[in-house]
């Protein structure tokens, strides 16, 4: 808060200006730390005027800074009972409240000042924050709009807006909303996984009367803005999105193929289409009708393009159509496309030329020179690697912006009950990514600690090339990538503050001989944060995977779209709906079709941590499973027993679906 100028909004009753004056000094020993000079100034105005609100505003602020929040309340409210304008003592009050949790006391003062002053906006970023806590997720992402339409939402708070919609109820999610979920899916710096479900969900509400897919019901969808938005920026989830897509799609060929002209609204539809395949990395089921016509305009194609002075303009409806179903690239006459530069090809299809054709083009060209730290020596490593060559996972496009902030202050914001080793007091840390895929962790986490050295690696060539290409698009200078196998990382003769491996040592044939290589990496005082499936909440994964391997499935693209066809007509229901996993084929190809897979318990955690000499230090929930294990245990002390962790799972199975994310140090530490 900007006291200096507070001091000049504070006009108690009976103030002269002398009294202003001594509380702007008073206000510079505050802030300067020297709180024995900032009471005695005060004690000395409290003499000539014992009705001064601002003594006891700054009697609550030293009480404040000395951690005395009981004191500092009772000082609060005495000056709000003697200002005559008590705007900033409320809004100190009711932001003390928050930060003790106090939310319901804190939200009445939110609800009076905000009819005070309806666009302050630090007292309306904290009223949001506010409700957060309170679990009121809807009336944060309401207000966040509300300062949208005002002007006065930043780029930091829209990643904040985007979280608040994440965790709206589906029974919330009504017609009034839809402004705000477009608002929200415009956004460039925010993770757009987020908004998958949510907006799913309620497209999915939304559209759940056309049981009848006929010319009305495709027009309904051809001029809907929020479901032309999402399929151009997002991953739509759910069994009925992708059947109303796969319709869309196919009556739009079958329009092209028939000889009618396709209006402009038809042809940006199709082309958010297009999009939508690419996004899901062309997943979608094709069927034998649609098989037989693609191959019409894929000869049509061809013969058009032996023409000397082709262009694609000539062939944009031809292109147009084709890119809804599969890659440009992948195409028999796909040699003539590299040839156009991207300023030559119809704007309708710029983006999705630019992903398929000329960024894997990049992609490829990155990988050849991405450094080799160790070799590939392990047999199971080579299949993951190889895996990972044909399919980089995941293929993302945004992430969240966050704001700088120092080594603590990150460690505080993931992982709040821990203290902060010596090593985190520094500006910069050494961290090591172990298996960054395809980039987006260490992407964040350069954003996040721009002081930081950031050392990622991977098996993949192609997912570090995709990594490296992402890394270079946001401008990033503190993220090195690097080719390796983890099992081979102790030739490095280098050691980390922070090790992060989410998702990965469960991959290898031996999980514990990476996870000790990886302990070996830590400094003495450093973290290792790791995340593994657990075994109770992939009960399903497991099922699906036995059944994949009797029918002895091999992991190509047409078997993992045949394959999730036929489970979704089988078991229209089925839990893994719910995973993002499920609906991109890279993503559905590491959640059912994976080479190697183990699946871990919280006592199987416990029983490496005792292996491998590793100390447990907390797991990294949302604040909805960490509350409710907490009404289970209420001793914090089970917060760090791995049986009380294992129980509240048996109970709550479906708690950890994402995966186990926990801390642990070495056992000296």
């Amino acid at each position: 808060m900007h006291y200096q100028s507070a001091a000049n909004k504070v006009n108690p009753r009976g103030n002269s200006k002398p009294v202003t004056l001594w509380f702007e000094e008073a206000i510079d020993r505050y802030t300067k730390g020297n709180l024995k000079a900032a009471r005695s100034l005060a004690s000395r105005a409290f003499k000539k005027n014992p009705d001064d609100a601002n003594v006891e505003f700054l009697y609550g602020l030293c009480a404040e800074k000395d951690g005395n929040s009981t004191a500092a309340i009772k000082h609060y409210q005495n000056a709000i009972a003697i200002g005559a304008e008590s705007f900033v003592y409320k809004k100190q009050l009711a932001d003390l409240y928050q930060r003790l949790a106090s939310f319901a006391s804190a939200e009445k003062i939110y609800l009076e000042l905000k009819a005070e002053q309806p666009d302050n906006k630090k007292m309306l970023e904290n009223m949001a924050l506010n409700w957060a806590g309170m679990g009121k997720h809807l009336n944060s992402f309401l207000l966040y709009k509300e300062m949208y339409d005002l002007g006065i939402l930043d780029k930091k708070n829209q990643p904040k807006m985007a979280a608040m919609l994440a965790q709206v109820k589906e029974s919330e999610l009504s017609e009034s909303l839809e402004a705000a979920l477009l608002t929200t899916l415009s956004f460039d710096n925010v993770c757009h996984i987020l908004l998958s479900q949510p907006i799913s969900r309620y497209l999915t509400k939304k559209f759940a009367g056309l049981t009848e897919f006929n010319q009305k019901a495709f027009e309904s969808l051809v001029l809907d803005p929020l479901f032309n938005a999402a399929l151009s920026r997002l991953v739509l989830v759910g069994v009925a999105l992708e059947k109303i897509t796969q319709k869309a799609r196919e009556l739009i060929l079958c329009q092209a193929l028939s000889g009618q002209t396709l209006s402009p609204v038809y042809t940006a539809f199709a082309a958010n289409i297009a999009r939508q395949a690419e996004l899901k990395e062309y997943v979608l089921f094709v069927g034998d009708t649609e098989q037989q016509l693609l191959k019409q305009l894929e000869d049509l194609l061809a013969i058009q393009a032996l023409k000397p002075a082709w262009s694609p303009v000539d062939s944009e409806l031809i292109l147009l159509c084709l890119s809804m179903y599969t890659r440009l690239s992948s195409l028999k006459c796909s040699d003539k496309f590299s040839a156009v530069v991207l300023e030559k090809w119809p704007n309708l299809l710029q983006s999705i030329v630019k992903s398929t054709i000329f960024d894997v083009e990049d992609e490829i060209a990155l990988a050849a020179k991405v450094s080799s730290l160790t070799p590939i020596k392990d047999g199971v490593s080579s299949s993951v690697q190889g895996q990972y060559e044909e399919s980089p996972y995941p293929r993302w496009a945004s992430v969240n912006h966050h704001a700088p902030l120092t080594p603590r202050s990150f460690l505080k914001a993931q992982f709040p009950w821990i203290e902060a080793p010596e090593s985190f007091t520094n500006s910069s840390i050494d961290v090591l990514v172990a298996g960054c895929g395809t980039g987006r962790q260490p992407v964040e986490m350069a954003m996040m600690l721009p002081g930081s050295r950031i050392f990622a690696i991977d098996l993949s060539r192609r997912s570090l090339a995709y990594a490296k290409r992402k890394a270079k698009e946001f401008g990033l200078k503190n993220i090195e990538f690097h080719h390796a196998d983890i099992l081979n990382l102790g030739e490095l003769n280098k050691t980390f503050d922070l090790i992060v491996s989410t998702g990965v040592i469960h991959h290898m044939a031996e999980p514990n001989a990476g996870w000790a290589v990886l302990r070996d990496l830590l400094r003495d005082d450093g973290l290792l944060h790791l995340a593994l499936y657990s075994a109770v909440a992939r009960e399903e994964v497991r099922k699906q995977r036995e059944f994949i391997s009797k029918l002895k499935l091999e992991p190509s693209a047409e078997n993992i779209r045949k394959y999730r066809q036929a489970m979704m007509d089988r078991e229209p229901n089925n839990k893994l709906y719910k995973y993002h996993d499920f609906w991109t084929m890279s993503e559905c190809r590491d959640l059912l079709f994976h080479v190697q897979e183990h699946q871990y318990t919280w006592l199987g955690i416990k029983q490496a941590c005792d292996t491998l000499a590793m100390k447990f230090r907390g797991v990294q929930a949302p604040a909805k499973i960490m509350n409710r294990f907490s009404k289970q245990f209420a001793d914090n002390d089970s917060k760090m027993d791995l049986t009380c962790w294992h129980a509240f799972e048996l109970n709550n199975p479906a708690a950890f679906s994402g995966m186990y994310s926990f801390l642990c140090s070495k056992a000296q530490a």
